[in-house]
């Protein structure tokens, strides 16, 4: 496949009115290695973070995407597995139309950073996430029993 276009994520996306950061630096990294994760959305935050040392970083963030979008639009009224097969299957059809999703490097060699980490991160923070086995990493994490609200 010839990689026709290439998006940059660095910039952030909107979703419902709201600018989401997205976040794939050296922090991002280590905190979700820390979670066994590639990626997660910190809602309340408008926050999607990424692994950016996997070659799945066009599936996670479109994953994190749709996780904003049910939690803004459909009140996170959908499985968590129904968002990692929107996710594989959406990333499958931008793929062959020769979109890629890539994030903007600094002159330094690392991944560009938006913005400082927010100080207030509790465990009280919804958050979404994706293990990149499509099963999810909800258990323990946010609110609700693998909702993300």
């Amino acid at each position: 496949m010839i990689i026709k276009h290439r998006v940059d994520i660095t910039g952030g996306i909107e979703c419902g009115g709201f600018h989401y950061e997205v976040l794939c630096d050296d922090e991002s990294r280590r905190l979700l290695e820390g979670t066994q994760r590639l990626g997660e959305c910190l809602n309340l935050h408008h926050i999607i973070r990424l692994h950016h040392g996997y070659s799945s970083l066009g599936e996670t963030f479109l994953h994190e995407c749709l996780e904003a979008i049910s939690y803004i639009y459909l009140d996170s009224d959908i499985k968590h597995t129904q968002i990692s097969g929107l996710a594989q299957g959406l990333y499958q059809v931008l793929h062959s139309l020769g979109i890629e999703f890539d994030v903007k490097w600094g002159q330094d060699g690392k991944p560009y950073k938006a913005r400082a980490q927010p100080e207030s991160e509790g465990s009280d923070t919804p958050v979404c996430a994706f293990d990149g086995n499509g099963t999810g990493a909800n258990e323990g994490v946010g609110f609700g029993e693998g909702r993300c609200e």
